[in-house]
């Protein structure tokens, strides 16, 4: 097994919120497991990925310049 090609593919499917399956038995690989191998861009990637997809599928949600997601309610802005 190619450890630097478990982890690329397991960066993509931890951003959309996947499980990580092992290419040889399909067993599900743990988030323990795989952070021994993430590099902190990884790491970053993932996180972003995330939050993109909590905005993408709630409509309420908007994420700003600085990364923070907020939620927009109606109402009045004290």
């Amino acid at each position: 097994m190619h450890i630097e090609c478990v982890r690329i593919d397991a960066v993509r499917k931890k951003s959309e919120n996947a499980s990580v399956k092992c290419p040889k038995c399909q067993a599900t690989i743990q988030d323990w497991e795989l952070n021994e191998y993430y590099k902190p861009e990884d790491v970053a990637k993932i996180e972003k990925n995330q939050r993109m997809q909590i905005v993408k599928i709630n409509e309420n949600f908007v994420q700003c310049s600085c990364d923070n997601i907020m939620e927009l309610l109606p109402g009045d802005i004290i």
